[in-house]
């Protein structure tokens, strides 16, 4: 079977399931099912360029949000949950086309973003389908926020890689900072609309970063300071509370654990 269709099938299947029954913890009638593994994705794609593997993602997003659609997950999920005291809300960051844009390039207000939303007592995750888990660590740490981006945090459940079926990589973001009774408290910054089934499955908000050309220009804009108050704002509204001061310990605070 060739790369392409393999990765198709691995992840269709992975959503049909779901479709049929799954829980949010990936719990169905027959048992306990694993989310597409690292390993799986990559066997998938090996041997095809990046566009290849781009193309082959994307196909596979469509293919599992659409039949995730389906099944209306999130009815499951209340539509306003109030901050759990010592908690804090969580902005869950897309990385391509996110906070990184075409050629390796900052967007725009991808820093910005990342410091206003820790000064203002919000917690930080990533969510990406990339498995450049190296090159995104040092991107990330370098260019975007070393003070956000430290080796614990990037060694801990909040940074999650290589996972194009997003539900399987938020659940593990909310158990993180506490919040698996909270899930609106926490919502997904992505520039994919495909990815939203994937967060409705769990609970967690959505906000879509439109990545067109800034001011008529050439070229992609990433997040942008707009996004993030628009974040912000929808969290205002479907997780009512106010984050503990920036600096101060969450409780409970969740053990780190290796990527």
């Amino acid at each position: 079977m060739p790369p392409r269709t393999l990765l198709i099938a691995l992840i269709a299947a992975a959503a049909l399931m779901l479709a049929q029954g799954a829980s949010p913890q990936g719990q169905t009638a027959r048992g306990t099912m694993p989310p597409p593994s690292a390993s799986s994705y990559n066997a998938a794609t090996s041997g095809s360029g990046a566009s290849s593997r781009n193309d082959s993602q994307t196909q596979a997003a469509i293919v599992a949000s659409q039949r995730l659609s389906q099944t209306d997950a999130a009815a499951k999920w209340p539509a306003v949950t109030p901050l759990p005291a010592g908690r804090r809300k969580v902005l869950i960051y897309d990385f391509d086309d996110t906070l990184k844009n075409e050629g390796n390039v900052v967007a725009n207000d991808a820093a910005w973003a990342v410091h206003a939303g820790v000064a203002n007592g919000y917690a930080i995750a990533i969510a990406s389908a990339g498995c450049k888990t190296e090159f995104v660590k040092t991107f990330l740490k370098r260019r975007i926020a070393p003070d956000v981006f430290t080796d614990a945090f990037l060694n801990s459940t909040a940074f999650q890689l290589c996972q194009p079926f997003k539900t399987y990589s938020l659940t593990p973001i909310v158990n993180y900072y506490g919040l698996s009774d909270a899930r609106r408290c926490a919502i997904l910054i992505d520039n994919s609309k495909y990815n939203k089934p994937f967060a409705d499955a769990v609970g967690v908000d959505f906000q879509f970063v439109d990545n067109g050309a800034l001011d008529g220009k050439v070229g992609e804009r990433g997040l942008s300071a707009s996004d993030y108050f628009s974040a912000v704002a929808q969290l205002d509204k479907t997780c009512p509370g106010t984050n503990p001061p920036p600096g101060e310990a969450m409780i409970p605070v969740a053990a780190k654990v290796a990527v």
